[in-house]
């Protein structure tokens, strides 16, 4: 006798359910890694960019290009602000999505273990009934002689 397991559509729509913010875990942590690797790309140039400024003001450099050099690093910062805010907002989504597939995690292994102590019982039960026949057949037998 098969055991069957009444809840099985509920735990395959969990199992889906996890899989599916795994998937768009990965996605969210993609998306923060890209968002890094963009604000190392403003740090890398505003760095750059400074050094640029400071060795040509050791040399002479004209008002207009300081004012050049100044501003654009002005403009680099204002990105760099404006990145590190994306990558705290990416940090947010990604910790959310992290706790979502906790709970899904944990919802399906409560279905999990229903199963697990049902297929016990089961397991038990035809044991038992195995057990059963087995002293009736020794029974028999013995009656017989």
């Amino acid at each position: 006798m098969m055991y069957k397991f009444s809840l099985e559509p509920v735990l395959k729509h969990r199992k889906l359910l996890e899989e599916d913010l795994q998937k768009d875990l990965a996605v969210l942590k993609r998306q923060l890694f890209d968002e890094r690797e963009r604000l190392s790309n403003f740090e890398q140039v505003r760095d750059r960019f400074s050094g640029e400024l400071q060795q040509k003001q050791v040399k002479s450099i004209s008002v207009s290009d300081i004012l050049l050099y100044t501003d654009y690093l002005q403009e680099v910062s204002k990105e760099i602000e404006k990145q590190s805010k994306k990558i705290l907002e990416a940090e947010k989504r990604v910790d959310q999505k992290r706790e979502e597939l906790v709970g899904a995690m944990k919802n399906r292994k409560i279905i999990d273990r229903l199963r697990e102590k049902g297929l016990k019982a089961h397991v038990q039960e035809l044991s038992k009934k195995e057990q059963s026949l087995m002293n009736e057949a020794a029974i028999n037998i013995f009656n017989k002689k």
